[in-house]
């Protein structure tokens, strides 16, 4: 790790258990400046996590209501929770932490709050499409490998999430981002236990095929996984990688 990460990692666990663990070389100049800098950059850095999380989540903080939003944000801080995330990615951490919150409705729209950054700033990737399948013989199409793109996230909904995103009423929402914008698409059931069995691991179209086959009507499969391959759910790999049927 970096000279600067260890220095945020040993100011944030100061914060945390207090200055008599701020590391000796850490500040030069007297007892009493020192503890002036720490207090400074614990102020600085708390306030800036504050920031982070209300420019994170802006619809649950709507929903909260400032003053709730704040009050779970504080004690998300105070109680040690998410120290050692940087800016970025202390809204995982706070999304995590609200599961076991009085959050009610926020909750599902925080949790999709954070996994539309987490989309956003997935890797690039091109999608499969459903012109790279039309080009495979059976064969070849039965033995392609089905791997959720980077981007892709599926996420619990509820009536306030559909309600935000414009969508009808649905349990799951999946954001997708084959191209430059993400998409957000509410999701069938038999979509849902696709990619459910994509994000365990990467699998054959007849592997698929054969495990969705004990959850659903086969005569469901084949459009659900035609529902993911056309929304951009599907990364493109290489023409070659196949499994042995």
């Amino acid at each position: 790790m970096s000279p600067l990460h260890d220095a945020q990692a040993a100011m944030a666990r100061a914060i945390i258990e207090g200055p008599s663990h701020v590391p000796a070389d850490l500040f030069e100049g007297s007892g009493k400046r020192v503890m002036m800098a720490f207090a400074s950059h614990a102020n600085t850095v708390s306030h800036a996590r504050l920031v982070a999380l209300e420019e994170t989540f802006p619809h649950a903080r709507e929903l909260l209501g400032e003053e709730r939003f704040n009050q779970l944000s504080r004690t998300f801080l105070d109680s040690g929770q998410g120290s050692d995330a940087s800016l970025g990615d202390i809204g995982g951490a706070f999304a995590s932490w609200l599961d076991d919150q009085e959050a009610g409705d926020a909750l599902p729209v925080a949790q999709f709050e954070w996994n539309w950054l987490e989309s956003y700033r997935a890797a690039e990737a091109p999608a499969l499409t459903m012109q790279d399948l039309g080009q495979l013989d059976e064969e070849r199409l039965l033995a392609t490998v089905l791997e959720l793109h980077p981007a892709a996230r599926r996420c619990t909904a509820n009536a306030s999430l559909t309600d935000i995103l414009k969508l009808p009423n649905t349990d799951q929402v999946m954001l997708v981002r084959p191209d430059a914008e993400i998409r957000i698409l509410a999701l069938e059931e038999t979509q849902s236990r696709t990619f459910s069995m994509l994000e365990e691991k990467s699998r054959s179209v007849s592997n698929l095929f054969a495990g969705l086959s004990e959850l659903m009507d086969e005569t469901q499969i084949l459009p659900a996984i035609i529902a993911l391959v056309g929304a951009g759910a599907v990364v493109k790999r290489n023409r070659d990688h196949v499994e042995t049927i």
